[in-house]
């Protein structure tokens, strides 16, 4: 996922301990995501997960998104949207 504007792709460290963040010019593991449909939402609410540990991405309680969740329920929904 690259960053409309940076041009650099969105990583996700393995720890899941830090936020993600669009600091990569190229994309590898730590830059692939799986996205699909949210098991138990409405159509057009996604899961991600993070390529690089597993885990599922949530908004943390900073409001900043981690890769830490264990399972796709501690995952936070998403819509995605045209820009």
């Amino acid at each position: 996922m690259p960053s409309l504007v940076s041009n650099q792709y969105v990583t996700a460290d393995q720890s899941g301990a830090s936020a993600l963040s669009a600091t990569r010019a190229t994309a590898s593991t730590w830059e692939r995501f799986i996205i699909r449909q949210k098991i138990g939402e409405s159509q057009g609410v996604y899961s991600i997960k993070a390529a690089s540990n597993g885990k599922y991405v949530r908004v943390g309680g900073d409001g900043a998104l981690v890769n830490d969740g264990a399972v796709e329920n501690d995952a936070t929904g998403f819509r995605f949207v045209k820009a």
